[in-house]
């Protein structure tokens, strides 16, 4: 990635600004309760740049701040017991202090057992951003520069049962040194040096004290609970973690030109030191299939450290790639540009040893050392080519197009969490039957579970491919219509590795006779493996106007279709309508639209500067002069989704729940029945279960959320200040209609079916994605 941070000149320029935003201007969401106060909201957006001479027309220098201050409200609604639920007299003794630790409802109730919760919360921001920039004149043919950037952040945001807020705090640096050399009026070479640093700590704070006697692990903390048909309540089961990423980078760029060739290659170095601690299950995490077994003490499965684990780690690693490009005009009009890059990894070493790998996956043991997997960049050479071809010759009619292999490294965010949570340095107690509330704590004493990376993983790569055909037109006018799609091999994908083995029918469907694992030795084994497809294909519209007359406007439209065997590619749950794959041994069951698939995307944004003043003299042209309106629409569809269970039905022996099994379709539905609307976005009653130990017919992502639609539009005055300077007061609005665009049913509203039976919440929709109407005000200084 290519970062550029402007310059100093000769002339002292810089700028003050400063935007509000106040809950007192804006509307209240689809989910605020219409007879509360609005969630308040404070948000103060402020700072500045300076640029000039130190030495003039040899040493310049720029520097920049801004911070915001942000405290955002909102409504969280969760899905809890009834008040009829907590008033049994059947409850377990053992299961009701945590039960009635849920929050008693107080809105409507969704079922004969579940009601709704809400609540205002209030999730701070501070952040505060500086750079720092000094470019020097060496001679005519050689020049230095240095920059420095650094940013501090801190957000909180508490969870759907706000009796814990998850603290991110977040602090980056970057030095970089550049060093730009004209060898000759048809060489260049530009050599970089780069240190880069980026922390990140995460805890979840509880909000009110926990007796002791609840926690499953003694000494630990309240942990987390979770069960099918209510909203889970404990802390973010990835906490406390933090990541110490730190690189550094040294980059040489050489440039030759002679003739009709313009020929670049360069090298490139970058040593990684990840220094990380990310606890998992801390305290430890149960899950129940249904609320009534949790009611009746029946637990469906637990994980948790056991002692003596540990996910300190400090690996290292490097990406090395060179690169050679020779841009060929071959014609007056036209251009070829044909080019190769060649990157590749070291096997990644943990400092202290901790790494241990399972090359067998059956095998009843892990084995310690390195590497945790067998290096699979060394032939990763990667060509591509391209075009450029202007066929009337008269700059108006121009082609582009090109194609190219494009490898995905692998690095830390692939391979840490899994290499940091392996046996015998790590260990993740799974019993095959759990007792609540008193678990294992030893792995001698219980199974474990394991998340591994494939020994044998392979290399992601990508071949892109794209065309594009541009026009211009009268009126300093442009439109474009192109073609762009990829496909992705060996792509990765999150799989549970330690399922049972089933039985082909005739049909080609599987039949699990039990729920017995494959590798009896352990538990859960959730894999990060390497069988994965995608495909893109995407049809783009576009036109755009140049600034001409006062007005400047610019639309475009993609009509695209993502699909793939999976879109978890770094976390369990990239997006929130993520689930594993039902069966992780035949991935093309999971083909289906990519969780991010938007299938249309349309945006148009304008510029105008208001004319009025043009026919005014005197203090009438002062008012007048100087309003621009700018304008900027955007409408898209809604990403896809999937139907699931909250239970193993299938007996396929997932980590939890249903992990990713679906449903049947009921004869005569449709695959994607919305109704729309919040409390039954879709038909549950167009899915039933599937028999029993089968997987349902169901495909992947078959549903398609909400659209979303938004106009903003922004009101500038510009009042000059002599000739040099400049204040310009701003009023902006954000979703100025106040359109409602709803999010995803997420869980448990995606799941239709748990062990109790049809879930009662399925289809509901508690959220909203961006914000009600929002108005902001500000004003900047230029000088």
């Amino acid at each position: 990635m290519t970062a550029v941070t402007r310059s100093g000149t000769n002339t002292i320029k810089g700028t003050l600004f400063e935007f509000n935003r106040d809950s007192r201007f804006d509307s209240k969401t689809f989910f605020d309760d219409p007879n509360s106060d609005i969630p308040p909201l404070k948000r103060n957006q402020f700072g500045g740049y300076l640029g000039g001479p130190i030495a003039r027309d040899r040493t310049f220098f720029f520097g920049s701040y801004e911070g915001l201050r942000q405290d955002r409200g909102l409504t969280t609604i969760a899905t809890v017991p009834s008040r009829a639920t907590r008033a049994r007299t059947d409850i377990s003794a053992v299961t009701k202090p945590y039960l009635l630790l849920y929050p008693e409802p107080n809105g409507r109730e969704t079922g004969p057992t579940t009601a709704l919760y809400s609540v205002q919360v209030t999730s701070p921001t501070r952040e505060d951003y500086a750079v720092g920039k000094v470019d020097h004149t060496i001679s005519g043919k050689q020049s230095v520069s240095v920059r420095y950037w650094w940013d501090k952040a801190q957000v909180d945001q508490d969870t759907a049962i706000p009796f814990w807020t998850t603290d991110t705090r977040t602090k980056s640096q970057s030095f970089v040194g550049e060093h730009k050399w004209l060898l000759a009026s048809n060489a260049l070479n530009v050599a970089k040096v780069a240190w880069n640093r980026a922390f990140e700590a995460t805890d979840n704070i509880e909000k009110i004290a926990f007796d002791p006697k609840l926690f499953f692990v003694p000494g630990t903390r309240f942990a987390n609970i979770s069960v099918s048909g209510i909203n889970s309540i404990g802390p973010d089961t990835n906490t406390p973690t933090f990541v110490d990423l730190k690189s550094l980078q040294i980059i040489d760029n050489f440039t030759w030109s002679r003739a009709s060739h313009n020929v670049k290659t360069g090298v490139s170095f970058t040593h990684y030191m990840n220094d990380q601690d990310s606890s998992f299950d801390f305290g430890g995490a149960y899950s129940f299939t249904s609320l009534e077994n949790f009611l009746q003490n029946r637990p469906g499965t637990y994980e948790g450290q056991g002692n003596g684990s540990s996910t300190d780690r400090r690996w290292r690693q490097s990406l090395i790639g060179i690169y050679a490009q020779d841009d060929w005009s071959t014609t007056r009009n036209l251009t070829l540009n044909m080019g190769v890059r060649y990157e590749f990894i070291t096997t990644p070493h943990e400092l202290g040893g901790r790494e241990a790998s399972m090359p067998d996956l059956q095998a009843a043991s892990t084995v310690p050392g390195g590497p945790i997997f067998k290096n699979p960049s060394l032939k990763n050479v990667a060509p591509r080519g391209g075009f450029a071809w202007d066929i009337t010759g008269d700059g108006k009619n121009a082609l582009h197009g090109g194609a190219g292999l494009f490898f995905e490294p692998i690095l830390s965010n692939i391979y840490r969490a899994y290499g940091n949570r392996t046996p015998p340095y790590y260990n993740l107690i799974n019993p095959a039957s759990p007792t609540f509330p008193n678990p294992p704590t030893s792995g001698s004493s219980s199974l474990l579970r394991l998340d591994l990376v494939d020994y044998n993983i392979k290399n992601p790569y990508r071949v892109q491919y794209n065309l594009t055909y541009q026009r211009e037109l009268p009126g300093r006018t442009i439109v474009t219509t192109g073609f762009v799609g990829s496909r992705g091999y060996d792509q990765i994908r999150n799989v549970e590795y330690n399922q049972s083995i089933p039985i082909v029918q005739a049909d080609g469907s599987y039949f699990f006779p039990s729920a017995t694992r494959r590798n009896q030795n352990f538990g859960s084994m959730r894999l990060r493996t390497t069988d994965g497809l995608s495909w893109y294909k995407g049809l783009i519209v576009g036109a755009s106007r140049r600034f001409n007359a006062g007005l400047a406007t610019q639309v475009s439209y993609t009509l695209g279709k993502s699909e793939d065997l999976g879109s978890q590619a770094v976390g369990s749950a990239d997006f929130d309508n993520s689930f594993q794959p039902a069966y992780a041994f035949d991935p093309m069951s999971n083909k289906g639209l990519s969780d991010f698939d938007i299938r249309h995307n349309f945006v148009v944004n304008a510029t105008w500067e208001l004319p009025f003043a043009k026919s005014l003299t005197g203090p009438a042209r002062a008012i007048a002069d100087g309003w621009q309106v700018s304008s900027i629409v955007t409408v898209r569809s809604g990403i896809p989704f999937s139907p699931v269970l909250g239970f193993d039905r299938a007996r396929a022996a997932p980590r939890s729940g249903g992990a990713g099994q679906r449903p049947d379709l009921v004869a005569g539905c449709s695959l994607n029945p919305v109704l729309g609307g919040a409390d039954l976005y879709f038909d549950p009653n167009c899915f039933s279960l599937p028999a029993l130990g089968t997987l349902g017919n169901v495909p992947r992502n078959t549903i398609i959320g909400p659209g979303f639609g938004s106009w903003d539009m922004a009101f500038f005055k510009n009042i000059a200040i002599g000739a040099r300077r400049r204040i310009q007061l701003r009023a902006e609005g954000f979703n100025i209609t106040n359109h409602v665009n709803l999010g995803l049913p997420a869980l448990p509203a995606s799941t239709v079916f748990n062990s109790a039976g049809r879930v009662s919440t399925a289809g509901q929709i508690t959220n909203i994605v961006g914000t009600a109407r929002q108005w902001q005000f500000g004003v900047k200084v230029d000088f």
